[in-house]
């Protein structure tokens, strides 16, 4: 998106995911979740993911430099 924001969400985390679920639904017209099951299963996602990485041996660095398609990776296989 290069930086521009279509909607306001004052840099809040749940305000993002909640306008880009919103320009998803108003731009694709897609049936989607609300926004706030969204940010919930992500949160859910995200303390999961960190547990069981910290349970690997990984670090913060380790996770901060992750290549893409290792994060895709672990949220495919938590999916599953």
């Amino acid at each position: 998106m290069s930086g521009s924001d279509i909607k306001s969400h004052n840099n809040e985390p749940e305000g993002i995911v909640r306008q880009t679920r919103n320009w998803f639904v108003e731009n694709e017209d897609q049936r989607v979740d609300n926004a706030t099951k969204i940010w919930e299963f992500f949160n859910e996602f995200m303390a999961d993911f960190y547990q069981k990485r910290e349970e690997e041996g990984y670090k913060d660095k380790d996770l901060e430099m992750m290549p893409i398609p290792e994060f895709i990776h672990f949220i495919e296989d938590w999916l599953r």
